[in-house]
């Protein structure tokens, strides 16, 4: 029997899904402080895509790919915006893996600019592919950088290591200082998961420690109805296992679903952030995610411009080879820009099929708090900007 979710992913894939309207207030009236996760300075490193598209309306290329490696999961957690995805269980290919990072290479070498990096994140677990450690050792002999975000299951000490020395970050989701509470959220499929994320925490920040160098480490704790008490304890559980910060955002669902957060709620988790915060130090940093826990209160999500123009900076490959506008609408077939069993990436990004797509858009079907978002907003703040020769 289909759940009540995957029945309602499929009417909207069919366009016959009404939309819930929003019907929140917001949660406080002070101003938003920062943009906090997405720094607006990082522009600053890619001048001058940001300056092709407000001048032409359009990038030669965007700056990251998110990837899925694959759309299977060992986990089933209750917040789960993707689990529509995993129905056609599937990995993406060696070859069309190593395609992908050699075209990037190439297009990035011949016009001094192109993709810059990948996020391994997902429909599914990255790890569960075999290939995944091969492919990061191969970016991190080009010239694209790599992240991952996982959930922390893989047992492979030869992945600990690669991750080590290949990417940037990789970022944990443990949302749960204790097993009980972790198993009633992420529902693993596979006994022991809980150690096992605490096992790979401690072995990747301790190789780190060893070695001098490696990826930033981060636990990522998404505040859900069943787990908002648990955020301080959390939070030293993951300052007790050495990573390099502990970030708090709220479980944000698509368009198509109910909000399970409530304003009453959040505003019980922010009389707890100034507990979480005074846990920072010089080597444990909090990230709170305020602007998404206010947006998904307020009536327009914080959508105050009139199009997107976050989708143009990144784009999603998901693990059938499919080419999507963006991140969240990964696996709707209104925002599929193409396949790279058919094109390579550059010809779908360059495709009029891409083009028809950005004219879809429609913001009553983005999710509050996704990452166009923020940019977006970033983008419209440059744009506002007057008298830019005087400093």
């Amino acid at each position: 029997m289909k759940s009540k979710k995957l029945t309602e992913e499929e009417l909207y894939q069919a366009q016959k899904h009404k939309l819930p309207k929003a019907k929140f207030k917001p949660l406080s009236k002070r101003k938003t402080e920062s943009l906090l996760q997405f720094d607006p300075l990082k522009f600053f490193y890619h001048a001058e895509t940001i300056n092709e598209l407000l001048q032409k309306g359009d990038v030669i290329s965007p700056i990251t790919l998110d990837v899925d490696p694959t759309n299977r999961c060992n986990q089933d957690c209750v917040w789960c915006s993707f689990d529509y995805l995993h129905r056609e269980r599937t990995m993406l290919e060696e070859d069309i893996f190593l395609k992908l990072v050699t075209d990037l290479s190439e297009f990035k070498k011949n016009n001094g600019r192109g993709v810059r990096s990948m996020i391994f994140s997902g429909g599914g677990e990255p790890t569960l592919n075999p290939i995944l450690p091969k492919i990061m050792e191969i970016c991190n002999n080009s010239s694209i950088r790599c992240g991952i975000y996982t959930n922390g299951t893989f047992k492979s000490q030869h992945l600990r290591e690669v991750i080590l020395h290949s990417c940037d970050f990789i970022r944990f989701s443990i949302e749960a200082s204790n097993k009980d509470l972790y198993d009633r959220l992420h529902k693993p499929r596979v006994q022991g998961a809980y150690e096992q994320v605490i096992k790979n925490i401690r072995k990747i920040v301790a190789l780190k420690r060893r070695t001098g160098a490696g990826p930033d480490i981060g636990i990522s704790f998404l505040v859900h109805p069943l787990n908002w008490n648990d955020v301080i304890r959390s939070a030293k559980q993951a300052q007790e296992l050495g990573v390099d910060y502990f970030q708090v955002k709220p479980v944000i669902k698509k368009a198509w679903e109910h909000q399970d957060l409530t304003v009453e709620l959040l505003q019980k988790v922010e009389r707890l952030y100034d507990k979480v915060n005074a846990l920072e130090t010089e080597n444990f940093k909090v990230i709170i995610v305020k602007q998404k826990l206010d947006d998904i209160v307020r009536v327009d999500y914080g959508r105050n411009y009139s199009r997107c123009l976050g989708h143009y900076l990144s784009s999603v490959i998901t693990a059938d080879a499919k080419v999507y506008i963006c991140v969240e609408h990964r696996g709707l077939t209104k925002y599929e820009i193409g396949d790279l069993h058919e094109h390579s990436f550059y010809d779908i990004w360059n495709s009029p099929k891409r083009q028809e797509v950005i004219k879809s858009i429609d913001f009553n079907e983005c999710q509050p708090g996704c990452k166009g978002h923020f940019r977006t907003l970033a983008i419209e703040h440059i744009k506002s900007i007057r008298h830019t020769d005087f400093i």
